[in-house]
């Protein structure tokens, strides 16, 4: 429904000119449109004010490739990677390995230094509560399950991390001095 969403971010963007996230998805929306011209201006726009915006060098590298620019693809690709050497969720796949291979110093160490790059990450902090508890950090994992109840941005994954930690609480980890 690209009309749709173009007729939402075009307000969005008038409503708030200086509202990045909605210039990025008006980008976007046009190269979604196959209008890669305005996609990218709408790109230079959000890197012109924020040279360092991961989201944008992105989808920047995406409307340049789209157009069979692929050396300017891969200069702005170069520049996003001297920014952000690893990509989102990096760290989160490999405590995950941590834990299915059983080692959960790594995995505890992984999760911890995802949730440095994005501090709300609901299952970032599920999983460290996870690898919290495997070492016998009962305390710490409590307090990240919380702390993903809180983060969590649906009534599902709410109840699921609440029903959780209701379990953890069941089996004594939630009391003082466990």
């Amino acid at each position: 429904r690209l009309n749709e969403a173009y007729a939402w971010a075009v307000a969005a963007v008038r409503t708030a000119p200086a509202f990045l996230d909605a210039i990025n998805t008006l980008a976007v929306i046009y190269h979604q449109h196959g209008n890669p011209v305005q996609a990218e201006v709408a790109l230079q726009r959000v890197l012109a004010l924020t040279p360092d915006n991961t989201i944008a060098l992105t989808n920047l590298i995406g409307v340049l490739q789209a157009q069979g620019r692929a050396e300017q693809a891969k200069a702005v690709a170069a520049r996003l990677a001297a920014i952000e050497p690893y990509p989102p969720f990096h760290f989160y796949d490999l405590g995950l390995a941590a834990l299915r291979a059983g080692d959960y110093n790594s995995a505890q160490q992984l999760f911890k230094r995802e949730l440095r790059r994005q501090h709300a990450q609901p299952e970032a902090h599920f999983w460290l509560a996870v690898a919290s508890l495997q070492l016998g950090e009962r305390r710490d994992a409590i307090r990240h399950l919380k702390t993903a109840i809180d983060n969590s941005t649906t009534v599902d994954s709410r109840a699921l991390y609440s029903a959780k930690l209701d379990w953890l609480r069941e089996q004594g980890y939630g009391r003082s001095g466990s």
